[in-house]
């Protein structure tokens, strides 16, 4: 090991002869640096930077205000812009050069001029600085502890977005951005002790320190120290408009606008806590000063949990997908609420397909106007349309029926005999009329010969109605897995609509308490009508015939027996109470009506204020995720929902998602990539959603849009990026014949 000891006259020429010798990395630490000095250090050094021959390091100190009064940020981004590696710590004292962890400079100087590394001329000007030339083992052993400087060290780089001030608590805190933000984005603050939550950005507020308007103790509120002089003495508004030509006082008013004196803060609902990169309850506050940065794909995924069924993309993070737990989702219920036109059919058709696809489910949808059964073959091949065939005919041992029917004035003792003697002997109506034929009582006899007139019009004994195909008269079978729709867009009148609603949710309700079926989800269209909270007017009829009684069941008691309850409307405040109640999770689009955004905050325990008034300000397709099939409220943008078309890729392993990404970005410029795993890669833009998935002993291609030949343009992108793993046949690439 040699060693030689410089002064600050030659501080610089030892300084440089290391970066000329460094040949794959080079260290730097310096408390301060300026423009100046470390432009002359690596000036000729940058074309390899630049080139990724060499790999430098750079950690200079933020300990307080008066260091950036002497090292130069523009300067240093100007490095970074190069390719120079950056942090700073706020411990930092150590001056070093270190060139490949063999050779380094340990001393006093910083990379300042009075450093030694500046002031040619003028060598009094510079500070007495001493320092050692080292190698060997002493630049090991400094090599270690600039790495551990620079783990220690915070970065400076595109994911900050700002810092915490005034008074955080564990549900809210506020920081000043420097970084452009929007609301609904998520945020990560943390501070060195690793205290770390998520949240989401609920307002943003733009100050500009020279606005007229702003007072001392506006200005003072923010925590920005002193108003500067010419903040108080101003002209008022009145006075700024009162000169006769009043773009004048346009004029005036904007000298006080200085753009680069503008900011903003972000106020923050706090989502979760964060700790070993897992999410839970924040219970202790960040600090103020901590950073506020951009979370990572990876921990917003770890976050939102280990759902199942595919939802859509988190809003102002188009990189990762929002999963829901489709388990929660059975034994919890959900309920999908937003005005006509927000995206709830579309929503629940997504949901829909998943489940159906996943099969060991059975799914029954009440289907009001018959969007779910236009849709039924998309979302599940299989799918079956159900009606519900309720009895019309007059029971003759239903006496309040008879006596309608006939006028008769009162049913007597002896009336009631002779019909329950005849129908003890004959059940088919034309023998039970002959039973009666010759009876000595006129009202009896007059029965007799209407009901021999039109048997088809009478029947013994109560029918009970039962659930059939759509089109036909024959019993469905419920039992096997798939999606079953109860088209009602040709029943037209309400009463109708309530009691085959009743039906079909008695019967599943019904069957899944005897056991032996798999489980079952009941999704209800047009809630309000079917479950209402008032039931007064034509709304009682929802009690009368029956569906408000079975629904309630199901809501209360499903869950005991597998059956699952999804509930859609667009006016939640017509919901009966205790149902909505029962829905622990919820998808919530844009909704207008103040009586619906009031009932959503009495219902969910995330609906603060702020949340509650962005409700009407949500883009149509993008809702609000909440409750137990998520970890953590966010909001999600639903795609369109589209035809699926699938195409077997064969039993090849997928290539680097790097590789898939180039390939279906040549297809669909703007979708991106929002999953990536062992069995499942999933793009979504806003043509098609395409997701590569493990089917047997290979790979299964789905394509979601409306455009078929977009989705083969897709098809062949992914098939060629395929090729070199596994070549395809003439018959798979083309569609045509071998022999072709």
């Amino acid at each position: 090991m040699t060693t030689a000891y410089v002064t600050q006259n030659r501080v610089e020429r030892a300084a440089r002869d290391i970066v000329a010798g460094a040949a794959e990395t080079l260290d730097l630490a310096s408390p301060w640096v300026e423009p100046y000095p470390i432009q002359r250090l690596l000036g000729e050094a940058l074309p390899r930077v630049r080139a990724g021959e060499l790999a430098v390091r750079l950690v200079y100190r933020v300990a307080e205000e008066s260091d950036l009064r002497i090292t130069d940020l523009s300067a240093l981004e100007a490095l970074a812009a190069e390719g120079v590696q950056m942090r700073y710590s706020r411990r930092l004292h150590a001056k070093l050069v270190i060139a490949d962890r063999e050779r380094a400079l340990v001393g006093s100087s910083n990379l300042t001029r009075r450093g030694g590394y500046g002031y040619d001329g003028r060598p009094l000007w510079r500070n007495e600085e001493g320092g050692l030339l080292v190698d060997g083992d002493a630049a090991a052993d400094a090599a270690s502890h600039f790495d551990r400087i620079w783990e220690e060290a915070d970065e400076l780089g595109p994911d900050l977005l700002g810092v915490v001030m005034d008074f955080p608590s564990v549900r809210e805190l506020r920081f000043v951005a420097v970084r452009e933000v929007s609301v609904g984005q998520l945020v990560v603050a943390s501070d060195a002790a690793e205290t770390t939550v998520v949240g989401e950005i609920r307002e943003l507020t733009a100050y500009n320190e020279s606005f007229p308007q702003m007072t001392e103790e506006m200005f003072l509120s923010q925590g920005l120290g002193g108003a500067p002089p010419r903040r108080i003495n101003v002209p008022d508004i009145p006075s700024l408009f009162s000169h006769p030509v009043k773009d004048h006082g346009f004029l005036v008013a904007k000298t006080f606008f200085r753009p680069e004196s503008a900011f903003t803060i972000a106020r923050v609902r706090v989502l979760r806590r964060v700790r070993g990169g897992r999410g839970g309850t924040a219970t202790v506050p960040v600090p103020p000063g901590s950073d506020v940065r951009a979370p990572s794909a990876a921990l917003l995924r770890r976050l939102l949990g280990d759902g199942d069924v595919r939802l859509g993309r988190l809003a102002g993070h188009a990189e990762v997908g929002v999963w829901l737990r489709s388990d929660e989702i059975l034994s919890k219920h959900l309920a999908v609420l937003g005005m006509t036109g927000s995206g709830k059919s579309n929503a629940v058709k997504h949901v829909l397909r998943t489940l159906a696809a996943r099969g060991g489910l059975r799914v029954f949808v009440v289907d009001t106007h018959g969007e779910y059964a236009t849709a039924a073959a998309t979302i599940d091949g299989g799918a079956v349309l159900l009606d519900v065939s309720i009895p019309d005919r007059i029971d003759m041992l239903d006496w309040e029926m008879v006596k309608e029917r006939f006028a008769v004035e009162r049913m007597t003792a002896a009336i009631k005999k002779e019909l329950r003697a005849a129908a003890a002997q004959a059940h088919e109506p034309s023998a039970f009329a002959g039973l009666l034929a010759g009876s000595g009582n006129d009202v009896v006899q007059d029965i007799a010969d209407a009901v021999a007139a039109d048997p088809g019009g009478f029947c013994v004994g109560k029918e009970e109605p039962r659930v059939v195909h759509e089109g036909g008269d024959d019993e469905a079978d419920l039992s096997a897995p798939g999606l079953y729709v109860l088209d009602l867009r040709q029943t037209e009148t309400f009463v109708v609509r309530s009691r085959k609603c009743a039906v079909l949710a008695e019967r599943v309700f019904r069957e899944a308490k005897s056991g032996g079926l798999p489980p079952a989800l009941l999704v209800v269209d047009e809630a309000h009508n079917y479950v209402p909270e008032r039931t007064t007017g034509y709304m009682a009829e929802a009690a009368r015939h029956g569906s408000l009684g079975a629904l309630t069941t199901v809501a209360v008691e499903g869950r005991k027996f597998g059956v699952g309850l999804v509930i859609v409307s667009q006016r939640p405040s017509r919901i009966a109470k205790d149902v909505l109640a029962q829905m622990n999770s919820q998808l919530v689009f844009r909704l207008c009506n103040l009586e619906d955004i009031g009932y959503v905050r009495e219902s969910f325990e995330a609906a603060d204020e702020t949340f509650v008034m962005e409700l009407s300000h949500l883009d149509t397709g993008v809702c609000i995720c909440a409750g137990t099939m998520i970890e953590m409220s966010v909001r999600c943008d639903v795609p369109l929902f589209a035809p699926r078309r699938s195409f077997d890729l064969g039993a090849a392993a997928l290539p680097a998602a790097a590789v898939l990404e180039e390939a279906v970005a040549g297809a669909l410029p703007a979708a991106a990539l929002v999953e990536e795993g062992e069995e499942l890669v999933v793009f979504s833009g806003p043509e098609a959603e395409v997701t590569l998935r493990a089917e047997g002993g290979g790979h299964a291609l789905d394509v979601d849009c409306a455009d078929e030949k977009l989705a083969e343009r897709v098809r062949a992108a992914v098939e060629h990026a395929l090729a070199p793993v596994q070549p395809l046949s003439k018959s798979a690439s083309t569609g045509l014949p071998e022999d072709a």
